[in-house]
């Protein structure tokens, strides 16, 4: 990233890093690459809510939908692997009102898939959100379909907090809607007793 576009980003958007994993703001010149990214191997859509219609937006509704947040780095962030895209993090209110934020995360490339590319990412969005945020928990909802989305959270340390039976339907069967979340005490607790080197410096 140049350095006249690195002093244009407030300091808590900055790059954050852990690992080969980084979370990053996108740059306006990766709009064409990174919607090749979301269409070229759409094997992500049979994790990512499936039982919703059609999730391949068009170059248009990607701009307008997904890559202007990406570019401000605030609700949504780039996660790169040796400076390689490969997936988004976001967040979203669910209520707030009452201050109840839920995150997501889609890993588009299949070749990063069970390699840890998401816990290391969810690690560095929840912490980085805990310290954003005067929040006392982070949730996390997903269906009992994406059972990689599940062991990933479990391995976090999020608990499951409630499950709506049957009320997601994918392919002639009926799937679980399952609530995840972990309390900012409980976070802190995790990452003390993991000692993580998390890089939060500039790049």
């Amino acid at each position: 990233m140049s350095k006249s576009l690195q002093s244009t980003i407030p300091m808590n958007h900055q790059p954050m890093q852990f690992g080969d994993v980084t979370l990053r703001a996108a740059t306006p010149e990766e709009r064409d690459s990174l919607y090749e990214l979301v269409v070229r191997d759409t094997s992500w859509t049979a994790h990512n809510a499936p039982y919703l219609s059609s999730q391949c937006p068009t170059i248009e509704e990607f701009t307008q939908q997904h890559f202007t947040a990406l570019c401000l780095g605030e609700d949504k962030r780039l996660i790169t692997v040796n400076g390689q895209p490969v997936g988004t993090v976001s967040y979203y209110w669910e209520s707030r009102e009452s201050r109840w934020l839920d995150i997501g995360i889609v890993i588009y490339d299949p070749d990063y898939w069970a390699q840890g590319v998401g816990y290391n990412a969810l690690i560095l969005w929840i912490s980085h959100l805990f310290e954003e945020f005067d929040l006392p928990r982070i949730g996390l909802s997903t269906w009992s379909g994406n059972i990689q989305m599940l062991r990933c959270a479990h391995k976090l340390g999020l608990k499951e907090e409630g499950r709506v039976r049957c009320v997601r339907y994918y392919q002639g069967q009926y799937y679980d809607n399952v609530f995840m979340g972990v309390l900012k005490e409980e976070w802190n607790e995790i990452i003390s007793e993991l000692e993580l080197p998390i890089n939060k410096n500039n790049m």
